[in-house]
C-alpha cells in the first residue's frame, strides 16, 4: 500500500489549534526575555476588525513603547482592502 494512502488530511481545527499553541509559546518566551528589561508584551486586538498587534509596554506605566505591525501598516492593510472591494464591485 503507498504511503500516501495511510495519510490522513490534517482537520482545520488542529491545524488552528497547533498554530495557537506555537504562538502562544512563542509570547511566553519573549516575556521571559524581556522580564530583566523592565518591559512587557501583549496580544492587542484593537477594534478587532484588521486583525492583531504585539504591543511592547512599560508594566509599571502601562505606556506602549512599541506595537508589531505597527499602525500606519494596519492602515494601510485596512485601506487596500477597502480599495480591492470597490475595485471588484465596480466590476460588476
Amino acid at each position: 500500500m503507498p504511503l500516501a494512502e495511510n495519510v490522513q488530511p490534517a482537520r482545520l481545527d488542529d491545524l488552528s489549534l497547533n498554530r495557537v499553541e506555537d504562538f502562544s509559546k512563542t509570547m511566553e518566551m519573549a516575556k521571559e526575555r524581556l522580564k530583566d528589561t523592565g518591559l512587557n508584551i501583549r496580544l492587542s486586538s484593537g477594534d478587532g476588525k484588521d486583525g492583531f498587534q504585539i504591543e511592547v509596554f512599560n508594566p509599571k506605566t502601562n505606556e506602549v513603547i512599541r506595537r508589531f505591525p505597527p499602525d500606519e501598516i494596519i492602515k494601510l492593510s485596512s485601506s487596500i482592502k477597502e480599495m480591492n472591494g470597490f475595485v471588484v464591485n465596480q466590476n460588476l
